[in-house]
């Protein structure tokens, strides 16, 4: 078993859990949208994106 048992009360450890969930989703969530972002950006100035009228 384990040798340093604990008691925990079980509200404490559902509290943890569902934050470390939501903590998770939010960090999941952030990565996503800024992954998101960057990719979905036009190219950088001086960069030809082939949208642009000829001169």
């Amino acid at each position: 078993g384990n040798p340093d048992a604990i008691d925990a009360p079980a509200d404490l450890v559902w509290r943890f859990r569902l934050a470390s969930l939501g903590g998770l989703a939010a960090a999941w969530a952030t990565l996503a949208l800024v992954t998101g972002t960057l990719l979905s950006r036009p190219g950088r100035a001086g960069e030809s994106s082939g949208t642009q009228a000829p001169a």
